[in-house]
């Protein structure tokens, strides 16, 4: 793995600790940036090309100056004494090592890249599989595979271009049913939501639940729009987040003096939120907890009160 490193991605490379267990292991070292996909992808190659040509790994017991005039490299500023053990792979690897763990490289089984971190400032970590655990990954690797091509009803070389076909008109749907929500909140805004009266207002509430923001705010400018004093509030989950809007119409602003923007402020932080805006608009959020009921019966509190 070392030596593999070095080829792919130069020799500033340095072990800086590692674990070699019997179907897999870790190997820390020193490198400025996250490996790409691609240089992944060019270790793994390496690597199996080096075990199947089952190159017999060599130990020598030399003196350590001649351990290093011979090019082995030391590990991670272990301190070493006069005799060391040097492992040798062909003309791929030579290192100064503690122990051997196979005869020749075929013994080691596939290899396969299951992690690749960074640990700390400039150190990445990679863990690879081999030998039976390996083999147990490709298995498993390739029933996936026959019950995705099972699924997508295409032959297995093509289940790619299938997925990739399946998300594309997973996006082309959701753009279509977004269009539509849209026009039917935005068109038919009057018959959507809750609606109560608080004195004089009109008070419009509508949970949208899982939406974007352009539906939202589509269903209120249709209630900010009537020529009735009208007082609008939506909240919907957007992205993970619950969202909070409302609307104030033009006679709700002139004639009653609402300012939904400092009303929709009072209001959110009760609910664990935080918001404001305009006299007809106004945005924010609420906590993920709130009660959608609870929150229209304290806004048309909070109007009858200021009515009162």
């Amino acid at each position: 793995t070392h030596a593999a490193l070095r080829k792919v991605l130069g020799e500033h490379i340095k072990q800086s600790g590692s674990y070699v267990g019997p179907d897999r292991l870790r190997f820390d070292f020193s490198h400025h940036q996250p490996m790409t996909p691609e240089e992944i992808e060019e270790v793994e190659r390496i690597v199996n090309m080096e075990i199947l040509k089952a190159t017999p790994v060599s130990t020598e017991v030399m003196d350590i100056d001649s351990a290093r005039k011979s090019g082995a490299m030391a590990l991670f500023g272990e301190k070493y004494g006069d005799d060391v053990r040097v492992v040798s792979v062909g003309d791929f690897s030579k290192e100064l090592c503690g122990g051997t763990h196979v005869a020749h490289t075929a013994q080691i089984g596939p290899f396969f890249i299951t992690l690749e971190t960074g640990i700390a400032s400039g150190v990445r970590r990679l863990e690879a599989i081999t030998g039976r655990e390996a083999i147990s990954y490709m298995l498993e690797s390739k029933a996936f595979r026959r019950e995705v091509a099972s699924l997508l009803n295409r032959p297995e070389k093509d289940v790619l271009d299938g997925v990739k076909q399946l998300v594309e008109h997973n996006h082309e749907l959701q753009k279509e049913v977004k269009k539509i929500k849209a026009e039917m909140f935005a068109g038919g805004g009057q018959s959507i939501g809750q609606e109560a009266q608080a004195g004089e207002l009109t008070l419009m509430f509508h949970d949208f639940k899982e939406t974007d923001r352009d539906i939202m705010a589509g269903w209120l400018d249709s209630q900010k729009e009537r020529s009735a004093p009208v007082i609008a509030i939506a909240v919907g989950r957007v992205n993970g987040k619950t969202v909070y809007m409302a609307s104030a119409s033009n006679p709700a602003v002139t004639k009653h003096n609402i300012d939904i923007g400092h009303f929709s402020r009072m209001l959110v932080q009760q609910f664990g939120g935080r918001g404001g805006g305009k006299p007809n608009f106004a945005q924010g959020s609420v906590a993920d907890t709130t009660d959608s009921t609870k929150l229209f019966e304290t806004a048309k509190e909070m109007l009858l009160h200021e009515g009162a």
